[in-house]
């Protein structure tokens, strides 16, 4: 069965396994990074799927540096979000 997160990305990164399973996906998103697809996942998986798989292909080496670099800064701006929307809001004066 193809993956359903498919539907909602940007890119087609499974193309030729469209059955593989969210890590695959997340994997293949994060080397060729785009910015709205990390979002998408991150919104689907939550933020910590994005970061495990990271480590992991930190752990086993990127093929890109490139890609790399450009999926650290944006899992870095989606982490800053996440904790900006769960911290405190000023309360209307």
């Amino acid at each position: 069965m193809r993956n359903p997160l498919l539907a909602k990305l940007r890119f087609n990164y499974l193309w030729s396994n469209p059955q593989a399973d969210n890590d695959v996906l997340v994997a293949a998103a994060l080397e060729r990074p785009l910015f709205p697809d990390l979002l998408t996942l991150s919104l689907e998986l939550g933020p910590d799927a994005l970061r495990r798989v990271w480590d992991e292909i930190e752990a086993e080496g990127w093929r890109s540096p490139t890609a790399r670099d450009m999926s650290s800064r944006y899992i870095g701006i989606i982490d800053r979000a996440y904790r900006k929307a769960a911290g405190p809001y000023p309360q209307p004066a």
